[in-house]
């Protein structure tokens, strides 16, 4: 499997823009940002994980599967995780 890159585009105005990447490994990280996301719609995107053959979402923080305002740098940490696992 190679890395792969899906941008989500919505017609729904609130909705948020997204985008996705699936790495090697199978781990797939989405980022969501404005509209009803969990950010300010600028600077800070809500981010999730999964892998198709695990049930469930990967978790990202103590409690969450879904984590929100999260910066660039954040985020980037998040993917360089992931990808690395």
């Amino acid at each position: 499997m190679t890395n792969v890159f899906t941008s989500h585009q919505s017609p729904n105005p609130s909705s948020p823009s997204s985008f996705s990447m699936t790495f090697k490994n199978g781990y797939t990280v989405s980022v969501a940002y404005g509209g009803i996301a969990y950010g300010n719609g600028e600077a800070t995107a809500e981010v999730a994980a999964w892998r198709k053959d695990i049930d469930g979402f990967y978790r990202l923080g103590e409690n969450d599967d879904v984590i929100g305002h999260q910066t660039p740098e954040q985020v980037l940490a998040i993917m360089n995780t992931l990808a690395s696992l």
